[in-house]
């Protein structure tokens, strides 16, 4: 790119300046419980993100110099948590650093250097020599626990996974090259090979089944990692279904499809008295075993009359016929990535069924239910999907707004890939699987969609239509 004008720098430096004027930026930040960045700190840090790539382009190796000092951030940011540093570096005072070191029986000169290095970049502070001290910043890593988990996560886990994604993405290559083609005749929760989607998924998830100690560490981690990285449109949101109409449904009865816990018939029950649930989970699936689900769910549901607890087997023929409205739940990417991460922990690779898997899963479940709907003709499918971030588009999914949103969004979905091996579905991948399943009187229709404001939960309505009835 060509060399920035002095007076591009200006108007920049200028834009930056306006913006930390509106945003009244404190000198550091780290607030307890402030994860999400104010609009107008966001323009500033974007101006700034701005500035720099275009410094960089003019200096490219500043480029290479940049990421060797955030690189070396984040290894020296994981070793003082590893080695909880930070909580023995007394508030509002300093410490020798020999003496923190015989405290916590580490290498002085490994504690001398990580603290030097931490300090000329702004995270410590060191009032004497051989000394160190909190800053606003490292104190805030024993004010919000979260902030440590996060950044043990980043480093323990997220950098890894990323510095090996060519020997992951040359393993998914040969993988896919050995697999046969699926066949065009195939039935919908059948593999090429015979093998049912209901086997895959359990295989699959048998795999990542981690001890429990570790699994709970990791997920806490990684729930860590996504409140502080992700974008507003990653995080968790109200659930899409409780913006549905259910009231203009009167006496009702719902079908919960795959479900795996009783918490949205629940909410929905005590809300709308008219509504009776039915809340189905498949007794193959890979998360816990039937004796553990049933106990589960069957605690819940002795506590709320009105909604019962079955087990079903994935693509087994729904024997529910008479529900206004039967809920499946396409499975998201970031529920499987603490299993996945202690599951390659323990030496094995990223699972490529994944994605194979997940479209029979959907496919299976969708045939299971046509002949409902088909009958049925009052009867509708929810069908809720965590769609793909896409640059464009209808806006579903799509992560608009600053540069540096967008990328925390691309980097997000980085992220998912290289932890588990895919991705999140994109709106096409749902549709044409809806579009895919019919008979020769009809087929499965999309009748209407409902988005999530600022996020990426997707619900589509989907209902039989009959040749040339249109939608």
């Amino acid at each position: 790119m060509a060399a920035p004008s002095f007076e591009w720098l200006a108007n920049e430096l200028a834009n930056i300046a306006d913006r930390l004027e509106t945003a009244q930026l404190p000198r550091q930040s780290g607030t307890e419980g402030s994860t999400r960045i104010p609009p107008a700190s966001l323009g500033a840090l974007s101006s700034l993100a701005r500035l720099r790539r275009a410094l960089q382009g003019f200096q490219p190796s500043q480029f290479i110099q940049h990421l060797a000092i955030e690189a070396q951030i984040l290894s020296c940011l994981r070793w003082l948590c590893e080695f909880q540093v930070l909580a023995c570096i007394p508030q509002g005072d300093s410490v020798a650093i020999s003496d923190l070191g015989e405290l916590l029986g580490i290498p002085e000169d490994h504690l001398d250097a990580v603290v030097s290095f931490m300090a000329s970049a702004g995270f410590l502070d060191q009032p004497l020599p051989r000394h160190v001290a909190h800053t606003t910043l490292s104190a805030s890593f024993l004010s919000d626990l979260s902030l440590a988990d996060a950044a043990q996560f980043l480093g323990g886990c997220v950098g890894p996974a990323a510095l090996r994604m060519a020997e992951t993405s040359r393993r998914l290559a040969e993988c896919l090259t050995a697999l046969p083609s699926a066949s065009a005749s195939a039935s919908s929760n059948t593999m090429s090979n015979g093998t049912p989607a209901a086997d895959i998924l359990s295989a699959s998830g048998n795999r990542h089944l981690a001890a429990a100690d570790q699994g709970a560490k990791l997920r806490r981690q990684w729930l860590a990692f996504l409140e502080h990285t992700s974008s507003a449109r990653d995080l968790a949101s109200p659930d899409i279904l409780a913006r549905f109409d259910w009231f203009n449904l009167g006496n009702a009865r719902i079908v919960e499809v795959g479900a795996e816990s009783c918490e949205l018939a629940d909410a929905l029950s005590r809300r709308y008295p008219s509504l009776e649930f039915v809340v189905q989970f498949h007794d193959d699936g890979p998360a816990r075993t039937p004796t553990e689900l049933t106990a589960a769910f069957a605690q819940l549901a002795r506590a709320n009359p009105r909604i019962t607890v079955q087990q079903r087997r994935i693509g087994a023929s729904q024997p529910i016929r008479d529900a206004a409205v039967y809920i499946l739940r396409v499975p998201s990417v970031l529920s499987t990535v603490p299993d996945q991460v202690a599951s390659w922990n323990r030496g094995a690779s990223i699972s490529q069924a994944g994605p194979l898997a997940l479209r029979h899963l959907v496919l299976a479940e969708l045939g299971a239910h046509l002949d409902v709907l088909r009958t049925n003709s009052a009867a509708m499918l929810i069908l809720t999907a965590r769609l793909r971030t896409a640059a464009g588009g209808d806006g579903l999914g799509s992560a608009n707004g600053e540069p540096e949103n967008q990328a925390l969004s691309q980097m997000g979905e980085l992220v998912l890939l290289q932890l588990t091996g895919h991705r999140e579905v994109e709106l096409g991948d749902v549709l044409k699987w809806v579009e895919s399943v019919g008979d020769e009187a009809g087929k499965l229709s999309v009748v209407h969609r409902l988005a999530s404001p600022g996020t990426a939960d997707v619900a589509f309505v989907v209902r039989y239509t009959r040749a040339g009835a249109g939608c």
